[in-house]
């Protein structure tokens, strides 16, 4: 047998001898140098095989058997391919291969699958529960969405009904007051009269500053983003609040400019009202100033006073509900301490930035920042001006009021005007206070009447009975926005309760022009 690299070969099984001159193979069997020397037969490399190498050949190295076969064998640690191919003539190759490494390799490749695949497998049991997981919690999240919606619906129906309920007594009270107001009075009961009148301001003033808050709060409240120009919001305020800073002998400076901004008109008017308010009750003497700075892409509105100031350490909490600071007798303590508590609100609704400056004795200055808004072209510029006004004597009014009290304060107050008054509670007293052919020239209207019916499906009927679509008022306590625009899309004004003699006195003259 000649060996040649990791093979033997043998030429003649009869002689029994096992040549063996290739360094590669008695490297690979640890063979000696001298083996085949030393009597290298076909049973010594059995021998050297299965004795010293503990190699479990299976009867692979015998003479005789299968003309090919090929085995796996181990021999200790160490892993043989074993290939034995029988001569014609007698002869026989056996071929040895080390798949030690190979086998290892295979091992560990397997081993890492396996690993792979186990942590594969847990991981996606762990992903499984963790999707199980926030299934759960957004179904639980999803129904707490379902139950704060439904609670913030019924406390926006709650805040519309004792909107009503509070503001009905209150409407009437005012009526009765405005009313008596306008006759002639000794001075001891006019005296009365106004000290009456400022107690129900004053009532009024609160149930709004709470009522606002409790719809900003239930989100009942939405802004309604659009572009306008500021110096117009700013020259209504300056025409709203000139009385009031003359009659405290302050110095009311609005300075405006062309500008467009983009906010909600009414939510950024409410908060100047409450800059401008506090400022004018907590202000002494000196002046008030309003000022409207650019500043980059937005516009800067702040009102100034010369009165005297804030702590650092109460800058923050003034913005807390019935927080007022003490003024020591003066006018701030008609606050109710729930203005700022407003505009802290209603900023944060907007997105825009408030700031307050002010040191003791230095004055305060509350800062609101608006984005800059797109100039757009409004309806009615450059239009004829209004026809002039006529007199209310003589104009036909038809009020319809479930709350007989409400009709009596309308009645009188309208009366003292000069207007010819007719009430009702529904529409079927309203069709019978006007003969055939008749109507009235203007309608004012309550929201909530009785047995489920609303002012608007009376105003459409009323409608439809005269024949004309005649000038109709809204007045309601509702102060939803769906209720506005439903209004405005019908073109019926809006009057909120409780009504402002004032207020209505200039609707109905607007509307008569």
């Amino acid at each position: 047998m000649i060996g040649t690299k990791n093979r033997l070969c043998c030429k003649d099984w009869r002689q029994s001898e096992v040549g063996c001159r290739s360094a590669p193979i008695r490297r690979l069997l640890e063979l000696p140098e001298d083996w085949a020397q030393e009597g290298g037969t076909h049973a010594a490399l059995l021998d050297w095989c299965r004795g010293t190498l503990g190699m479990d050949d299976r009867g692979c190295l015998d003479r005789g058997g299968a003309r090919h076969r090929s085995e796996l064998v181990h021999a200790g640690a160490r892993s043989f391919e074993i290939r034995s191919n029988a001569m014609e003539r007698g002869g026989q190759v056996i071929g040895f291969t080390d798949v030690t490494d190979m086998l290892r390799a295979q091992a560990a490749l397997r081993e890492t699958a396996e690993t792979l695949e186990r942590r594969v497998a847990e991981r996606t049991s762990e992903l499984e529960a963790e999707v199980a997981e926030r299934r759960e919690i957004e179904a639980q999240l999803m129904d707490a969405k379902t139950a704060a919606e439904k609670a913030n619906l019924s406390k926006t129906s709650f805040l519309a009904a004792a909107s009503h309920d509070l503001l009905q007594p209150l409407n009437a009270a005012r009526l009765f007051v405005a009313a008596l107001g306008d006759r002639r009075l000794a001075l001891p009961t006019r005296a009365l009269v106004n000290q009456t009148s400022t107690a129900l301001d004053s009532v009024e003033d609160l149930l709004e500053a709470l009522l606002e808050i409790s719809r900003l709060d239930a989100g009942a409240i939405q802004p309604e983003i659009s572009d306008f120009r500021i110096d117009r919001l700013l020259d209504t305020l300056r025409t709203e609040f000139a009385p009031m800073a003359r009659s405290a002998g302050l110095a009311l400076t609005v300075e405006t400019a062309p500008v467009w901004v983009r906010s909600d008109i009414r939510l950024l008017r409410r908060i100047l009202q409450n800059f401008l308010s506090n400022a004018l009750r907590y202000t002494q003497r000196g002046s008030v100033r309003v000022a409207c700075v650019a500043e980059g892409e937005g516009i800067r509105l702040s009102v100034a006073d010369s009165g005297p100031g804030i702590p650092p350490d109460k800058q923050q909490l003034i913005f807390e509900e019935f927080r007022r600071l003490d003024t020591r007798g003066g006018r701030g303590a008609g606050g109710k301490g729930l203005g700022l508590a407003i505009v802290r609100r209603a900023s944060d609704m907007l997105r825009h930035e408030v700031s307050l400056e002010s040191a003791p004795g230095q004055g305060a200055t509350f800062s609101i920042r608006v984005p800059r808004g797109e100039a757009v072209v409004e309806e009615g510029e450059g239009g004829s001006a209004p026809r002039s006004d006529r007199s209310m004597r003589g104009l036909k009014v038809l009020v319809v009021d479930n709350e007989r009290a409400i009709q009596t304060g309308m009645s009188t107050l309208l009366g003292g005007w000069g207007c010819t008054v007719a009430t009702a509670a529904g529409f079927e007293e309203a069709v019978a206070a006007f003969a055939d052919g008749e109507a009235p020239d203007v309608i004012l209207v309550d929201y909530h009447l009785d047995d489920g019916e609303t002012g608007d499906a009376v105003i459409e009927r009323l409608h439809g009975h005269f024949g004309r679509a005649v000038p109709s008022v809204m007045i309601s306590a509702d102060r939803g926005e769906a209720l506005k625009a439903r209004m405005d899309g019908w073109g019926i004004a809006l009057l909120g309760k409780p009504v402002k003699p004032a207020q209505l006195r200039a609707l109905l003259r607007t509307m008569l022009k």
